[in-house]
């Protein structure tokens, strides 16, 4: 299982990542900002910026 913090200032995007995310039988949200720094991810996800 892939263990997965999200970090976003839009909670509705948060929720629907975290939503979509947790369907996927090996990834797991495991903390949504501002939490993440307590947790010990094995990836992250952040939008980018061009």
């Amino acid at each position: 299982m892939i263990r997965i913090p999200l970090a976003d200032d839009h909670t509705t995007f948060t929720e629907l990542l975290a939503g979509a995310l947790n369907r996927e039988p090996d990834l797991c949200t495991v903390a949504v900002a501002p939490q993440t720094e307590r947790r010990h991810p094995d990836a992250t996800c952040r939008p980018s910026r061009t």
